[in-house]
C-alpha cells in the first residue's frame, strides 16, 4: 500500500527551498529545478543585447545589476484522501421455497383514512372561509371610505336621484319638488271674473331628509356597506334586497291660500260709484242729467282662504268654489241728487266798461258757464278761458292794468267776470286755492273782494271739499254779471257771511284788507276764517274802497238767511 502511494504521487521527492517545505506545481508532483542561469549576468547581458538591436528599452536599466529571485509563497497542498476500499460484494440469499398457504395482507382501516380526508378538507376549508373573510372586510372598508353615492335608478316621487351625491340628491328634489304634488285643478268664481288654479300657485312645506335616509339605507344594503345602529332591532334582509316605494311627502302651506285670497280680492273688490250728474245744462227748466250708481264688492277673505285650505287638504282632483262677498251699496243715489242739489249761492256784479270789456266779461261768463267741479277737483278760471289775451279766442282791446299803468289790451274787463264767479265762490263755501288782488282797488266791486286774473300768469282757483259735484253757472245780461253755484248743501251749516276789515299801511300810501267768511248753523257761528289777503295801491289819486260790513250769501231760488240776533 505505502508503494502505491508512493509511486503514485512521488511523495519522497520534495524540494527545499524558503522556510519550509513546499510543493513546486500544483499539477506536477516532482520538484520543479532551480533555474538560476536567468540571473547570471551573461544571460543578461545577451538579453540587454538583444533589447538594443531591437531598439526597446530592457525593463530593467541596469542590465548588469543582480537581482535575487522574488519570493513566491505558495499555498500548502493537502495530501488526497484516500480512496475507499471497494464494495464487498453480498452473499446470496437462499432462496426460500414457496409455501403454499399465503397469509392475508393487513389493510389500513377506511374510517381513518376518510377521517384524514375530512380533516384536511375542513381545514383547507377554514382557511379558504378565512381568506375569502378577511379579502371582503378590506374591500368592504375600502367602499365605506369612498364617497357615498345613491345607487343606481334609486327614485323619490318619480325623481331619479341615482349615482348622485346626499348634497346633490337634495338640490335635485327641492328644484323638482312640484312633481311630488299630485295634479289637481281649482276653479274660483268671484263676481263676473273665473280663473282657474293648479299646484303651481300654491306653496307646500316638504319632508326632504326622510326619503333621502331611506334611500341611503338601501344604496348602503344594495352597495353591501350597510351596518345597523348600535342598539337598533331593525330585522335582517331575507332573499332577495328590494327597491322601496320613496315618496317625497308635503304639506299644504295654509299661507298661500291666504294670499291667493287677498290676490283675488284685489282683483274683484271695488268700491261703490256714487250717482252722478253726466250732463248739465245751465239756465234751463231740466239742468241735469242723472247716471244711477253702481254697487261694489267686497270679498270675504278669510271664508275664501278657508275653503281654499279644505280643499288642498281633501285630496281632490277638481273642484269649483263660488266665492263669496258683501255687496257695498253707493252712498248717493240719483233720488238723493234730485232731493239734495240746490242752488248754493249766487253772486252779481254791474258793468260800467266800454263796450269791447263788457264782449270780453261776456266771452268769458260764456267759457265758465256749465263747468262741473268733481268731488275734490280744483277748477281753474284760465284753463277755462283759455288764452284771454289772445283775439283768437273771442277777446277785444279794452283797459287793462299794465306794469302799474292803464292801457289799451286784449281782454280787458274779464277781471270783474273772475270776481263775480269768486264771489259765489266764497257763498258757496268752496276752498280758495288761488286769488290775487288787483293793484288798485276796482270801482265794482268792494275792498278784498275782487279777483283779478293774467293769462297764464295770476289766476283764480276755487277746490270742491264736498263729497258732491259742483256746478258753476254764469252769464251776463245786459250790464249785469251773474254766477250761479250748484251743489248739496252739507249738515255743519246752513249760512254764509263774507265781510272785510281795511288797514292803513306805509304812511297812507297803500293799505291792506282782511276778507273773513263766517258759517253758521242754526244763528250760531260754526266758523270764522280769513280766507285771503289783499293790497292796495293809493297812486295816482285812487282812493280806498269801502269795507263790506257783512253780506249773507243769496241762494238762487233768491232766499237769504239773516244774522240771527243771538249770534255774535
Amino acid at each position: 500500500m505505502d508503494n502505491f502511494y508512493s509511486d503514485k504521487y512521488n511523495l519522497n521527492s520534495y524540494s527545499k527551498s524558503g522556510s519550509g517545505e513546499r510543493y513546486a506545481s500544483s499539477t506536477d508532483i516532482s520538484p520543479r529545478p532551480q533555474r538560476k542561469e536567468r540571473f547570471d549576468k551573461e544571460s543578461r547581458a545577451r538579453r540587454a543585447e538583444r533589447y538594443k538591436k531591437a531598439k526597446r528599452t530592457p525593463k530593467h536599466p541596469k542590465v548588469n545589476e543582480y537581482r535575487p529571485p522574488r519570493k513566491v509563497k505558495l499555498k500548502a497542498l493537502k495530501p488526497p484522501a484516500p480512496p475507499k476500499p471497494p464494495r464487498k460484494p453480498k452473499p446470496d440469499k437462499p432462496i426460500k421455497a414457496k409455501s403454499i398457504y399465503r397469509a392475508p395482507r393487513k389493510r389500513k382501516s377506511p374510517a381513518k383514512g376518510a377521517l384524514t380526508v375530512v380533516i384536511t378538507v375542513l381545514v383547507v376549508a377554514l382557511i379558504a372561509g378565512a381568506s375569502w373573510v378577511i379579502g371582503y372586510n378590506i374591500i368592504r372598508e375600502n367602499k365605506k371610505k369612498q364617497p357615498f353615492h345613491f345607487s343606481e335608478n334609486v327614485k323619490i316621487s318619480g325623481i331619479d336621484i341615482g349615482g348622485l351625491s346626499m348634497e346633490d340628491a337634495k338640490a335635485k328634489l327641492e328644484k323638482n319638488r312640484l312633481k311630488a304634488v299630485d295634479d289637481f285643478k281649482l276653479i274660483i268664481i268671484a263676481e263676473d271674473k273665473k280663473d282657474t288654479y293648479t299646484k303651481k300657485d300654491f306653496t307646500y312645506t316638504f319632508d326632504y331628509d326622510t326619503p333621502l335616509q331611506e334611500a341611503k339605507i338601501y344604496s348602503l344594503k344594495e352597495q353591501d356597506i350597510y351596518d345597523p345602529p348600535k342598539g337598533s332591532t331593525e330585522p335582517k334582509d331575507e332573499g332577495e334586497l328590494k327597491m322601496p316605494k320613496l315618496t317625497l311627502e308635503y304639506k299644504f302651506n295654509k299661507k298661500s291660500a291666504d294670499k291667493l285670497s287677498k290676490k283675488i280680492a284685489k282683483k274683484v273688490d271695488s268700491e261703490p260709484v256714487n250717482a252722478k250728474v253726466t250732463k248739465f245744462h245751465p239756465f234751463s227748466g231740466d239742468r241735469f242729467e242723472y247716471k244711477e250708481g253702481v254697487y261694489g264688492f267686497d270679498l270675504d277673505e278669510k271664508d275664501l282662504a278657508s275653503r281654499i285650505t279644505k280643499f288642498m287638504r281633501s285630496g281632490k282632483k277638481k273642484e269649483t268654489l263660488n266665492a263669496t262677498g258683501e255687496p257695498l251699496a253707493p252712498m248717493i243715489s240719483v233720488s238723493d241728487l234730485k232731493e239734495k242739489i240746490v242752488g248754493l249761492s249766487t253772486a252779481s256784479t254791474t258793468s260800467y266798461n266800454t263796450p269791447n270789456g263788457n264782449i270780453n266779461m261776456a266771452t268769458a261768463l260764456k267759457a265758465c258757464n256749465g263747468s262741473i267741479i268733481e268731488p275734490g277737483d280744483t277748477w281753474s278760471f284760465n284753463e277755462c278761458t283759455g288764452d284771454s289775451n289772445d283775439p283768437k279766442n273771442g277777446y277785444k282791446k279794452a283797459t287793462v292794468i299794465t306794469d302799474r299803468k292803464l292801457e289799451e289790451g286784449y281782454g280787458g274787463g274779464v277781471c270783474q267776470a273772475s270776481t263775480t264767479i269768486f264771489q259765489a265762490g266764497v257763498f258757496a263755501n268752496m276752498g280758495i286755492s288761488e286769488r290775487h288782488n288787483h293793484f288798485w282797488a276796482s270801482g265794482y266791486a268792494l275792498s278784498g273782494e275782487d279777483a283779478t286774473i293774467d293769462y297764464p300768469g295770476l289766476d283764480l282757483k276755487l277746490t270742491n271739499y264736498t263729497d258732491y259735484q259742483m256746478f258753476i253757472e254764469c252769464q251776463m245780461e245786459g250790464s249785469v254779471l251773474t254766477c250761479n253755484i250748484y251743489g248739496v248743501q252739507e249738515d255743519y251749516y246752513d249760512n254764509v257771511k263774507m265781510y272785510t276789515k281795511n288797514y292803513d299801511v306805509v304812511k297812507k300810501k297803500n293799505y291792506s284788507t282782511h276778507t273773513y267768511r263766517v258759517l253758521y248753523l242754526d244763528g250760531k257761528v260754526v266758523s270764522k276764517d280769513i280766507i285771503c289777503e289783499s293790497f292796495y295801491s293809493l297812486s295816482k289819486g285812487h282812493a280806498k274802497q269801502d269795507e263790506d260790513k257783512g253780506t249773507f250769501r243769496t241762494m238762487v231760488d233768491g232766499t237769504t238767511k239773516t244774522e240771527s240776533k243771538k249770534s255774535n
